[in-house]
């Protein structure tokens, strides 16, 4: 019986050491557990940011889309109209007004009579 009371007592010991570390290891799981809640909060905010970071981009490529079709539609126009400032008609036309602007009174009057022809030809029937 002392024998198992000795061996009974060393294992107390131990128990209460073990039991001891636990504490220890509990104490600092408080700390622990708000680390991890910053952390998370860190995540959740940073999460909603990469959110809105992507949307904004998506508006931006969409928005360069539009903004290269755009420009693809205008240097299409640019070409059609430096293809007609090079043709003969532009060139006949301009030199044409340039010898009518000599002559005000003749310059305006084909001015007025080309305008009306060019709002009948424009006008939807």
């Amino acid at each position: 019986m002392h024998r198992d009371l000795k061996h009974s007592r060393a294992d107390v010991v131990v128990k209460d050491a073990f039991i001891s570390d636990l504490r220890q290891q509990l104490l600092g799981i408080g700390a622990l557990l708000s680390q991890r809640d910053q952390l998370s909060t860190g995540h959740k905010r940073l999460s909603a940011k990469c959110e809105q970071l992507v949307a904004r981009r998506h508006q931006l490529v969409e928005e360069r889309r539009r903004l290269l079709a755009r420009q693809e539609a205008l240097e299409t126009k640019l070409r059609a109209l430096q293809t007609y400032v090079n043709s003969a008609g532009f060139r006949i036309v301009e030199n044409v007004t340039r010898h009518l602007r000599r002559f005000p009174t003749a310059f305006r009057t084909t001015r007025t009579i080309a305008r009306k022809a060019v709002g009948r030809s424009a006008a939807p029937d």
